[in-house]
């Protein structure tokens, strides 16, 4: 059984955690994965996770792939026990937080595999951390996700 840990910064009302919670529920239905979600913020989930919810610290002691979808859940990256330390970047979000430049750097550079939504999110990374993606992957196709990693 392959396990699956998708680290989020929230799962309340987001397209990010709809889309994520939706691959979670799919890929749960089938016996050949173990899908968990971690979170930094517990709020009530956009819908229903048939899956295993934990905070974020937890994800440092998992096992098998982890896949960070922000700059925030990537600090955790380079500290976890998991096999395949992926960064999925939903989007560029440097451009409108006030993130520390290096901190942002160091995430970005320290994956295993990163990937992006488009192109265009892949030149603001490379603009950004000198770092092309290893995969442009829209709308955080897990199957997609798991074809290109394995």
């Amino acid at each position: 059984m392959l396990k699956i840990n998708i680290m989020l910064e929230s799962l309340a009302n987001s397209q990010e955690a709809f889309v994520a919670i939706s691959y979670a529920n799919t890929l749960n239905n089938n016996k050949k994965y173990s899908v968990s979600l971690f979170t930094e913020l517990v709020m009530t989930p956009i819908i229903k996770p048939n899956c295993a919810i934990f905070p974020l610290e937890k994800a440092l002691y998992t096992d098998g792939i982890n896949i960070a979808t922000s700059i925030s859940t990537g600090r955790f990256l380079k500290n976890c026990i998991a096999e395949k330390k992926v960064l999925y970047l939903w989007e560029p979000e440097w451009i409108y937080r006030n993130l520390e430049y290096l901190d942002t750097h160091r995430i970005i550079n320290s994956a295993n595999i990163l990937i992006s939504q488009c192109d265009k999110h892949d030149e603001c990374i490379y603009n950004l951390a000198n770092r092309k993606s290893d995969f442009v992957i829209p709308n955080f196709d897990l199957m997609e996700i798991l074809n290109v990693i394995s």
